[in-house]
């Protein structure tokens, strides 16, 4: 056989791999829920799929940060717009702000009978009628100017795709993590692009309040709609029903005309997993590892940094020092345009704790601080 013929093989053999990729075949170690193969489309569906509730969705955002400058003379004014189902929410402007953290949400009414809802998130900094879009999007290939973010969240599994999205395999998984978007995700980390970082989340009206929606937990899950599940653990596992639904959930492309997608469930949480020694994101932390810590914002597909800060009290007479907050925010913003999130803890149960003033410390003290404080 010639090195001619040799490389048109490999050549077809790798083509095939992208193909088999891009089209959203699952190649998941982990076991897929045999229920659920029906196929969905965007469009409506047959009947309401929660009849216990009137449907309603609601896109809450967490924190901005502000990646790049902004503002020339200032820090940015950060407002926002949100379309849900077509329907525009502009948020209030948070002035002179270069990080924000914030509980602002909206709600809208949506079709019972509609499978995905068509949401748009928009980042703008205000300039008194020259107001400027920010960027917070990763469409670097097929529209390469575009800053906002379009998702499409289906009423069905509680869970959206488009610019952000899950995907359990690190060669096509969203570098940013899931309810996260970065700028710099376009390849604009060297460049002045206002470029920033979100975070959010996205749920819908839900009976029994466990975050589940009705229509998986019939169809999927064989669970009662009315009974709050959250915290059950049939597997035994380590990690309980909600987080394998929330992070166990991708979307699979079957068809690219008409566009066709199909539920796809890496995690069963019937069906015990190895939790304790999967780690997707190679980030030091198992999946029992980032449950425990996911009420602090951790996610199994993107690396997270938790970094524990012990302080010695202020002494009598102002002796001591603080970590400055800005110290810590630049810290973050190293971190967050690689798609790292470090968390910071200086006070969470079991974490950062004030040790006792002490003017002269020893090296036994010093001893004892470490195993009574840092241990």
């Amino acid at each position: 056989m010639t090195k001619k013929m040799v490389f048109k093989r490999v050549v077809f053999l790798i083509m095939i791999t992208l193909f088999l990729l891009s089209t959203g075949v699952s190649l998941s170690t982990g076991k897929q829920l045999i229920k659920v193969n029906s196929e969905v489309k965007k469009n409506s569906v047959q009947g309401d799929l929660d009849p216990l509730v009137d449907l309603k969705v609601t896109v809450a955002i967490k924190e901005i940060r502000a990646l790049d400058s902004i503002d020339k003379f200032s820090n940015p004014d950060f407002y926002l717009k949100i379309f849900i189902d077509g329907v525009e929410h502009v948020s209030p402007i948070w002035f002179n702000r270069k990080y924000v953290e914030t509980d602002w949400c909206v709600t809208q009414d949506v079709p019972d009978n509609k499978e995905f809802i068509n949401i748009t998130i928009q980042l703008w900094d205000w300039n008194d009628g020259r107001d400027k879009l920010c960027d917070i999007s990763r469409n670097y290939q097929m529209e390469p100017d575009s800053h906002e973010v379009n998702l499409f969240y289906s009423l069905k599994t509680a869970h959206w795709m488009g610019d952000d999205y899950i995907w359990s395999e690190p060669v096509l998984s969203d570098p940013s993590g899931y309810g996260r978007l970065n700028g710099c995700d376009d390849n604009s980390i060297y460049e002045n692009d206002r470029d920033c970082e979100l975070l959010f989340d996205i749920y819908q009206t839900d009976f029994d309040g466990d975050e589940i929606p009705y229509w998986t937990e019939v169809n999927v899950y064989g669970t009662d709609p009315t009974v709050n599940d959250k915290g059950r653990d049939d597997d035994h596992d380590g990690v309980p029903i909600e987080w394998e639904f929330k992070w166990g959930h991708h979307f699979a492309m079957v068809s690219y005309n008409p566009p066709r997608w199909a539920d796809r469930w890496d995690y069963d949480p019937f069906i015990w997993e190895d939790h304790k020694n999967l780690d997707p994101d190679e980030d030091g932390l198992d999946n029992v590892e980032e449950y425990l810590t996911s009420k602090w914002g951790s996610d199994p597909f993107r690396k997270d940094i938790f970094l524990e800060v012990d302080r010695m009290e202020i002494g009598p007479n102002g002796e001591g020092a603080y970590v400055p907050e800005l110290s810590k925010e630049l810290l973050r913003d190293a971190f967050s345009r690689h798609n790292i999130r470090i968390h910071i803890n200086e006070g969470w149960p079991g974490g950062g704790e004030i040790i006792p003033f002490d003017v002269n410390t020893s090296d036994r003290e010093l001893q004892e601080f470490y195993f009574n404080y840092f241990l």
